[in-house]
């Protein structure tokens, strides 16, 4: 399982997260989205032997949504569920 944190911009209420959400969860792999409003950020669990990063930021993309970065998640290294906190 990989982890992969997408800092977006435009995810302003529960309604665009909870599609976000849904959008993200409709790729095959994926096994759990998590948003966070305050730091615009989506953390996406999935197998990276059924999709990939790339797949999952062009799915962003094709959302309408714009991606500021990226970055994967050493989930045994700590500091929660976006490595270490809003930055």
């Amino acid at each position: 399982m990989e982890t992969e944190i997408f800092k977006l911009s435009g995810i302003a209420s529960e309604t665009t997260a909870n599609f976000v959400a849904r959008v993200l969860q409709e790729v095959s792999g994926v096994s759990h989205v998590q948003i966070d409003i305050g730091c615009q950020k989506a953390v996406v669990a999935f197998d990276g032997n059924k999709t990939s990063r790339q797949e999952l930021l062009a799915t962003l993309k094709r959302a309408g949504f714009s991606v500021a970065g990226m970055r994967s998640l050493d989930l045994g290294a700590g500091g929660g569920c976006c490595g270490g906190g809003c930055r």
